[in-house]
């Protein structure tokens, strides 16, 4: 007889705890491995958004590099001007047609005559039938500057008589002017008495006369220096010196002797300016400026870096402003919103 022996039963107990150890075993793996997942998911997460920070820093970094602008620093001259109108004054004669009949002249505009020359004649006709010309000479007795651009007031203007100038005699003078010159040509018929020209004296210093009202500054007195800009002379700065001085209620009245006046026979009144007070310094616009702790400043390059500069405020002039504090040549930022202190610069 035969002996069967079997050492485990097909479906014992042993066997199944051995199968749901191996399935809770492959449970905790799958776990592991999906907590492994989402860590390692986390970590790249975190990575990215490092890498992504350090990116758009540097990229941020390079653009406002790139758009920085840098200037050197200048210097400007600011002037603070007053203006005025001024009346020439000058030693001139009038002259005047010695008879009536027809100008004919032997000089023109501008033209340099001789004491006791010939300038011109007035062709009087004689007679009835023979119609008999005579010539009647036009003697200067001066020498000087022959000019047609007369206008009544040759006597007045001069400089003795400042003094006693009525600045309101002068309100039409342009109009006065101008048909006063317009009537007097060559060849033109001209009656006994008329103003034909005027001879001014170019060797006798020129003045200039001038009412200035309100506020003035405070050193203007006789001697003084002024840098005048007339418009007639396209702004051109001439060098005038205060001859004679005198406060008028809440005027004040100026004879000033100028220098460079060629060409100033034609013009009795000249608009302009006085130079009263001259500024030096950086003009910047006001988006320039840097404000620390309510001081103003800029920012320059130093060392290749942005550094802030403190930096005094002299005037604003409307969207700019005169600064002092910055030396001639340094490397100026424009665009301060786009560095910070202590940022690299560029090469520029």
């Amino acid at each position: 007889m035969r002996k069967q022996i079997n050492d485990f039963p097909p479906y014992s107990n042993n066997t199944i705890d051995l199968n749901e150890a191996r399935k809770r075993s492959k449970g905790n793996v799958k776990r592991k491995n999906r907590q492994n997942l989402v860590y390692r998911r986390i970590l790249l997460l975190i990575f990215l958004v490092f890498v992504a920070f350090i990116g758009w820093k540097t990229i941020h970094s390079l653009i406002c590099r790139l758009f920085v602008e840098v200037i050197p620093v200048q210097h400007k001259i600011v002037e603070d001007v007053l203006n005025t109108d001024f009346l020439v004054l000058r030693d001139e004669t009038l002259i005047t047609a010695p008879a009536s009949g027809r100008l004919e002249m032997n000089y023109s505009e501008g033209e340099r005559v001789g004491k006791n020359a010939v300038v011109g004649y007035i062709i009087k006709t004689t007679g009835t039938s023979l119609q008999k010309e005579e010539k009647i000479p036009i003697r200067v007795h001066q020498t000087g500057i022959l000019s047609f651009h007369v206008d009544g007031f040759e006597n007045l203007c001069h400089p003795e008589t400042w003094a006693q100038v009525d600045v309101s005699l002068f309100a039409d003078l342009e109009k006065n002017l101008a048909k006063k010159t317009n009537n007097v040509e060559n060849n033109s018929i001209v009656n006994k008495g008329d103003s034909l020209f005027k001879i001014t004296d170019n060797l006798s210093p020129c003045y200039l006369y001038s009412k200035v009202t309100g506020i003035y500054p405070e050193e203007w007195k006789e001697d003084i220096l002024l840098s005048i800009k007339l418009q007639e002379f396209n702004n051109e700065k001439i060098t005038g010196r205060i001859i004679e001085f005198a406060k008028n209620d809440d005027a004040v009245n100026m004879l000033i002797k100028i220098s460079g006046s060629k060409g100033i026979e034609k013009y009795r009144r000249l608009r302009g300016e006085i130079v009263v007070e001259k500024n030096k310094g950086t003009m910047l616009e006001k988006s320039v400026l840097v404000l620390q702790q309510g001081v103003p400043g800029v920012y320059l390059v130093e060392k290749g870096r942005a550094t802030w500069k403190k930096v005094s405020i002299i005037e604003y002039l409307g969207d700019n402003v005169l600064v002092d504090g910055l030396q001639l040549g340094q490397q100026l930022i424009l665009t301060p919103s786009l560095v910070k202190e202590g940022q690299r610069i560029l090469a520029y």
